[in-house]
C-alpha cells in the first residue's frame, strides 16, 4: 500500500478554511444614534396675541376670536373712524392655530348691498400680517367680516384708514 503524503501546508490552509466558515463574522461597530441639529434647538416661540387699541382714532374696523371659541366675540365693529375716499386702507392681522380669513366690505344691512374692498387669509403663526388696500373711492363705515375662523384658536383684524403715500 502506497502512502500518499499532504503536504502540511495545504492540511493548515483546509482547516483554516473550514474555520473560518464555522466562525461567525465579528459585528461592524455601531455608532450611537446622534440627535439632529434641528432637534437639538429650541423652537421659535411664536409671538403673543396682543389685541390693537380698538379705539385708535384712525381704526375703521376690527374683528376678534377669542381663545377657546371659534365663533367670532365682536364680529362688526366699526369706527371710530369713517373711511374717507382716496384713502389707503391698512389690514393689520395676528392669530394662532390654522388660517384666518376675512373679508372688507361696506357697512350696510342689506348683503346684496355691500360692496367688497379686499378679502384674504392669513397665516395663524403669532406674526403680525400686514397689507394695504386703496385708494378706495368711498366714504362711510366698513365692516370685517370674519369668513373662515375654524383653526385659529386666537386673534384679530383691523382695517385703519392711512394718508396715501
Amino acid at each position: 500500500m502506497e502512502r500518499t503524503r499532504i503536504p502540511i501546508v495545504a492540511l493548515l490552509a483546509a482547516s483554516a478554511l473550514g474555520l473560518t466558515a464555522c466562525t461567525a463574522a465579528a459585528p461592524a461597530p455601531t455608532e450611537s444614534p446622534r440627535p439632529s441639529e434641528s432637534s437639538s434647538r429650541p423652537s421659535p416661540t411664536p409671538d403673543p396675541i396682543v389685541t390693537p387699541d380698538a379705539a385708535a382714532p384712525d381704526q375703521l374696523a376690527i374683528s376678534m376670536v377669542e381663545p377657546a371659541t371659534d365663533i367670532p366675540t365682536t364680529p362688526l365693529i366699526t369706527g371710530p373712524a369713517l373711511l374717507e375716499a382716496d384713502m389707503q386702507i391698512r389690514i393689520s392681522a395676528q392669530c394662532s392655530g390654522g388660517t384666518l380669513g376675512w373679508r372688507l366690505v361696506t357697512a350696510s344691512t342689506e348683503l346684496d348691498e355691500q360692496r367688497t374692498f379686499a378679502e384674504g387669509t392669513t397665516r395663524c403663526d403669532g406674526k403680525v400680517d400686514e397689507s394695504a388696500v386703496g385708494p378706495v373711492v368711498y366714504t362711510g363705515p366698513v365692516q370685517l367680516i370674519l369668513t373662515d375662523t375654524a383653526s385659529v384658536d386666537e386673534g384679530w383684524v383691523q382695517a385703519r384708514q392711512v394718508p396715501l403715500r
